[in-house]
């Protein structure tokens, strides 16, 4: 996995390309405790913590490197979990937590404290089922700045293109 700063473009009105140089970019070696899996689905906490969603049928790992990761040995991730959860394909988390499987997606709200703690949120509290129309291949999901709506996003599949959608407040 490769950590770099969020560039600024609060005032960016038109495309630009820019450089960012190999010394400003972190290399975090991940391994699972439990072997090799299948993941989709990563997020990262305010306080920095990794955590990844495996993305086997019937149960999704929940996995997570708490930070600071170490940037010259391998980091071995911690299983704290399993989710009820089929084929977690996507996800994005800020004050909520937003998991997206190839049917539903789900939803954890903001808890009066400690927002930085995905894990026992996801682990802990029911989420909320909320508004989505299957795509053929949906398999990205990504909030809207100040959490009112979110986006999907389907691959191409069998000549059906790619389409970006959104829903707004739940």
């Amino acid at each position: 996995m490769y950590r770099l700063a969020e560039p600024d473009v609060s005032q960016v009105t038109a495309p630009q390309s820019q450089a960012i140089a190999a010394g400003q970019i972190e290399k975090i070696r991940l391994q699972y405790p439990d072997g090799p899996r299948d993941a989709e689905t990563l997020l990262v906490n305010a306080n920095g913590d990794i955590y990844i969603l495996s993305k086997e049928a019937g149960q999704a790992g929940l996995y997570r490197a708490a930070y600071p990761q170490s940037l010259t040995n391998v980091n071995t991730l911690e299983k704290i979990g399993t989710l009820n959860l089929s084929e977690v394909v996507g996800g994005d988390a800020g004050n909520g937590i937003l998991l997206k499987t190839y049917t539903q997606i789900f939803y954890w709200p903001p808890p009066a404290t400690n927002v930085a703690d995905f894990g026992s949120r996801i682990l802990q509290t029911t989420p909320f089922e909320v508004s989505y129309v299957p795509e053929p291949q949906g398999e990205a999901l990504a909030w809207l700045p100040g959490e009112t709506g979110y986006f999907t996003l389907s691959e191409e599949l069998l000549g059906t293109p790619a389409r970006l959608y959104f829903y707004g407040q739940f």
